[in-house]
């Protein structure tokens, strides 16, 4: 399995790289980053100075007429009105943090980010142990009834390691490591790139994509697409050492 997986294996380096970049980012939305905690009480603080403006209209009303001078007052139906008949009563109150609607787990920008953190850490080398998840089970687990390559026997043989360049020493499967799979080079080359703008990111620098209009209009070789695909770990059972080897 090692052998027929060894150019998806060799995306694991440029795939953890990633999924490092996306977690350090998820940390500082969990820091003083979280804009979610930032524009969650806008609209108290300005309900609360709009009162303190309300309370204090005297003393403030004074100093601006200090820096800007005393106003002129109009002829025309001047009628003296009194600060408690021009007041916003009832409609601003003062704010209790207790009014607040919170969770064991915070806001629900925390709990997304630490799902998500969750669902990255899961998914750290999903490549390099792929083998190993695909030949999990009581299916496909070691035994002596198990074909080895060349018999119905147990595997004895030195199980490989994992990547293209190791497969020069498999004696099971033909890998011509001098050809590698151009499809999963493009895929490294993209993942590569993307973390170069996750750590730009992170690093506070503004990023710049490209729209489809503009990729049409140039160069169109090279040609490939990269699609987002949810993965997960395997569970329980242990891998045939035959069948991942080869």
């Amino acid at each position: 399995m090692r052998g027929c997986l060894a150019n998806q294996a060799d995306l694991d380096t440029e795939w953890n790289n990633f999924l490092d970049a996306m977690l350090n980012l998820a940390d500082r939305l969990e820091g003083p980053f979280n804009f979610e905690s930032v524009m969650d009480p806008i609209d108290v603080k300005i309900s609360e100075a709009i009162m303190n403006m309300q309370e204090n209209s005297m003393q403030v009303s004074q100093k601006v007429f200090q820096g800007c001078g005393q106003p002129k007052p109009s002829m025309a139906f001047r009628t003296k009105r009194s600060i408690k008949e021009t007041a916003f009563t009832g409609r601003f109150r003062p704010y209790s943090p207790d009014a607040r609607p919170t969770t064991a787990a915070g806001t629900s920008l925390d709990r997304l980010t630490g799902d998500v953190k969750k669902r990255l850490k899961h998914a750290k080398k999903f490549w390099s142990t792929l083998p190993e998840t695909v030949c999990a089970g009581e299916r496909i687990a070691p035994g002596d009834e198990c074909w080895n390559g060349t018999a119905k026997s147990r595997y004895e043989s030195v199980v490989i390691g994992n990547g293209l360049a190791n497969q020069v020493s498999n004696p099971d499967v033909d890998v011509d490591i001098t050809k590698p799979d151009m499809v999963i080079r493009s895929q490294m080359a993209v993942l590569k790139e993307m973390t170069s703008w996750l750590k730009a990111a992170h690093s506070g620098n503004d990023i710049s994509f490209e729209t489809d209009e503009e990729a049409s209009s140039g160069d169109e070789e090279g040609e490939s697409g990269s699609q987002g695909r949810a993965v997960r770990g395997g569970r329980g059972g242990r891998a045939s050492p035959a069948i991942i080897g080869n």
